[in-house]
């Protein structure tokens, strides 16, 4: 039920064929985590709020496109921009071969 409705189909397309900064992280994290626990690589912590407020900055920003494009090509969005930013957000850290439903659109193609 999370993944039904036209809107949610759109940013799961999105997602796809975009690179984005959140697919990167879940890369990233064990350098994150790991700079906050050993006490000589402190700045490695420094990073982790800036990291954290571009992944939320470009969720919503990636939220608000798609309810744009939602609204320009259905007349009507499912969800508003932080809701869908989220949900774009969540499947695009994750690597493309453990998105589930599976993507249908290669990276670089149109949607």
């Amino acid at each position: 039920r999370r993944d039904q409705g036209e809107t949610r189909a759109l940013a799961r397309d999105y997602v796809d064929s975009h690179r984005m900064f959140s697919n990167y992280l879940l890369l990233a994290f064990p350098l994150l985590l790991v700079g906050a626990v050993v006490p000589y690589l402190s700045y490695l912590s420094l990073l982790t709020l800036p990291v954290v407020a571009g992944v939320f900055i470009e969720w919503f920003v990636v939220g608000r496109r798609i309810v744009a494009m939602s609204m320009a090509r259905f007349g009507r969005s499912d969800a508003g921009a932080f809701s869908m930013g989220m949900y774009a957000g969540t499947r695009a850290y994750l690597p493309r071969r453990w998105r589930l439903p599976a993507p249908k659109v290669e990276i670089g193609d149109p949607i």
